[in-house]
């Protein structure tokens, strides 16, 4: 009989993670070496990985059906009032000339102002995934948590419930997850 995988959600900030299990609300962190990670810029992978790896041993965490959340400080974001939609392209297109990572993956959520357009370093959150992936957790998605709105409150202290909301808005995670809009790497 197979186990059920249990469920895990790896909340990102700037210089540290936190590891979310779906029984407990407290959260394991993993901080970010700078030998590693500057800026939000992955500046050793394997390092970043090795170490991510590492810590996933050291806390003993069983391999679990995952999804990174990438919290609004690792990601730019801006809102657009509703344009022609030529003008919209054209100053979202600008934006994204402006972020200043090279690999970027984007995200559009419809608010009652227009559009809010949300970009994440793709290389950043992927080094975060493929450590992940190899200790055999299943990484489901990685989203931002700008996908549930204000829920979380302060993002660098978050309370039970904002843990809570983390496993309970599952499917507006999955929903808004960058891996659905990746296209395969050939």
């Amino acid at each position: 009989v197979m186990q059920q995988n249990s469920t895990g959600r790896v909340f990102v900030l700037p210089n540290f993670f936190f590891y979310f299990t779906n029984n407990g609300a407290t959260g394991l962190r993993f901080d970010f070496p700078l030998t590693s990670v500057n800026d939000l810029e992955v500046i050793n992978n394997t390092e970043f990985v090795e170490l991510i790896k590492t810590f996933i041993d050291q806390s003993q965490l069983p391999p679990a059906n995952i999804i990174i959340v990438l919290s609004n400080t690792v990601c730019f974001d801006r809102n657009f009032s509703p344009l022609t939609q030529n003008i919209l392209e054209e100053e979202i297109s600008q934006f994204l000339e402006n972020v200043p990572f090279e690999n970027t993956e984007t995200k559009r959520f419809a608010n009652e102002n227009g559009i809010k357009v949300v970009v994440a370093n793709k290389d950043f959150y992927t080094s975060i995934k493929s450590a992940f992936e190899r200790k055999k957790f299943v990484v489901e998605g990685v989203s931002t948590s700008f996908a549930i709105g204000d829920i979380l409150g302060d993002q660098t202290n978050l309370t039970p419930q904002a843990v809570a909301a983390l496993f309970e808005k599952y499917n507006l995670f999955k929903q808004s997850s960058f891996l659905a809009s990746e296209k395969p790497t050939p």
